[in-house]
């Protein structure tokens, strides 16, 4: 997803949501790029990058937050998660107390793997 659809996307899911918001978002850019390079080759419609948007929770937590959502967990967090379930987040309605178990569950995460928090 293009930068400029980030805020409308983050809006129409949180406006459909009522428990849980259950989103995989990359943080790096595709790594094997044979098989895009191989359709771009071939004429096909593709865009430039598959995961235009690759940023960390620094920038999708306070979206998500802006509209009323905080983070319950990330599947990376649980231990035993293959390495194909990085970058899922699920999120929870916020109240008070759930931003501040997010709040402390960023800055342990952030003790344990300082780039995992980063952006």
């Amino acid at each position: 997803m293009d930068a400029q659809d980030v805020k409308a996307a983050v809006a129409e899911v949180s406006r459909v949501a009522r428990n849980r918001i259950y989103v995989k978002i990359s943080n790096r850019h595709e790594g094997g790029k044979t098989e895009l390079n191989a359709l771009k080759r071939s004429g096909a419609a593709v865009p430039a990058a598959l995961h235009a948007t690759a940023l960390g929770p620094p920038f999708w937590l306070p979206l998500f937050d802006e509209r009323g959502w905080t983070l319950h967990h990330m599947l990376e967090d649980v231990a035993h998660v293959p390495w194909w379930e990085c970058c899922t987040y699920i999120f929870q309605p916020a109240t008070q107390e759930t931003r501040e178990l997010a709040r402390t569950a960023m800055v342990a995460r952030s003790k344990q793997n300082p780039r995992a928090a980063r952006g």
